[in-house]
């Protein structure tokens, strides 16, 4: 690996500089073309083409963006047609390669009026050095994308970066739920610039050991009536680490623009550490935005309720911290993802 440092996770204002939570540092690597297996629909076209450095911002920024570039790696490029539509999903199964970075860039094209799924499943064992995948989504006038994210490598980094721009009236769904990983550099940043557009993302996870989870989502209200939408819910065990920077911005011209932010976080032990970062930035008056958290253990009369009914202190909170992983993996449009679910939380 390389002895410099790229700085990933930057908030757009610098708020809380005195608890150094505005960005991440870590090292810069050399990575591989990760050993993935792609599942294309036929609605879809898949090629390999040049890495498309600067189409599109996404959370992890610019110096993750330079890693992809140096490398000389082509990137996967996905498109569907005008007034398409796929029920059947895009699956993406990658696997870290032994004792390197295994890199995959993916680009998304869905046009006008088409609709699709994709799914995405991050494996590998302790024998690699990590892996790094990221996606940017276009999105036309009037599309429709949903995707599903799950992180399961039980390897020292992963990074998962997202983008999206979005025209008027189209809609993007992002699920994501994260399992395993010694330290894992997650986030999302969409552009709703065309009228209507829509974000909406539901996140889950399940932190325990010496494990860390440092994430950032931004969503930049540039169009009228634009909503986003953002539910992210977690547990954290034994010594776990999780930082969570959650941005809003309405632009000046947003008008009518709808933001909404909500954290929930169950603490299942004293030494876990919990960081939040609910940020808010406006530029036009006629605007809602919401946020709010929840952190902490439950309450007395919930856990009095509970424990009438039979159950003691461990059972309650091991069903609260199911619940809270069920919350997004019952909705996971694969059975076989699902198992593999069940079995890495049963490792």
């Amino acid at each position: 690996m390389k002895d410099n440092n790229i700085t990933i996770n930057q908030i757009p204002a610098r708020t809380y500089r005195w608890l150094s939570m505005n960005m991440a540092s870590v090292k810069s690597f050399d990575g591989v073309l990760a050993d993935a297996s792609f599942d294309v629909p036929i609605q879809w076209s898949l090629k390999d083409r040049s890495y498309s450095a600067g189409l599109m911002a996404t959370a992890l920024g610019s110096e993750f963006d330079d890693i992809f570039t140096s490398s000389n790696l082509n990137e996967k490029y996905l498109s569907i047609s005008k007034q398409t539509s796929s029920s059947q999903p895009i699956k993406l199964t990658c696997y870290a390669a032994d004792s390197k970075y295994a890199m995959i860039p993916v680009y998304v094209d869905v046009e006008k009026n088409a609709s699709g799924t994709m799914i995405i499943f991050l494996g590998g064992n302790d024998s690699s050095a990590g892996m790094a995948v990221q996606v940017r989504i276009n999105l036309e006038e009037a599309s429709d994308f949903r995707l599903v994210c799950v992180a399961g490598a039980s390897v020292d980094n992963v990074f998962l970066d997202v983008g999206t721009r979005q025209q008027a009236n189209s809609s993007f769904k992002l699920e994501q739920l994260f399992l395993k990983g010694s330290h894992i550099y997650t986030g999302c940043r969409s552009d709703l610039i065309g009228d209507g557009s829509s974000f909406d993302t539901k996140i889950a996870y399940e932190v325990s050991g010496d494990d860390r989870l440092d994430m950032n989502y931004i969503v930049n209200h540039f169009g009228k009536r634009t909503l986003s939408d953002m539910i992210v819910s977690g547990v954290l065990r034994d010594n776990a680490y999780k930082l969570f920077r959650g941005t809003i911005d309405f632009k000046r011209g947003a008008k009518d623009a709808i933001g909404n932010e909500q954290e929930d976080v169950l603490l299942l032990d004293d030494g876990v550490e919990n960081k939040t970062i609910p940020l808010i930035l406006c530029q036009e008056e006629d605007v809602e935005g919401n946020h709010g958290a929840t952190i902490g253990r439950l309450s007395e009369e919930l856990m009095f309720y509970m424990m009438s009914r039979g159950m003691n202190t461990e059972e309650i909170y091991e069903m609260m911290a199911d619940a809270r992983i069920d919350s997004v993996c019952r909705n996971i449009p694969d059975a076989g993802i699902i198992e593999e679910i069940a079995g890495l939380r049963k490792s």
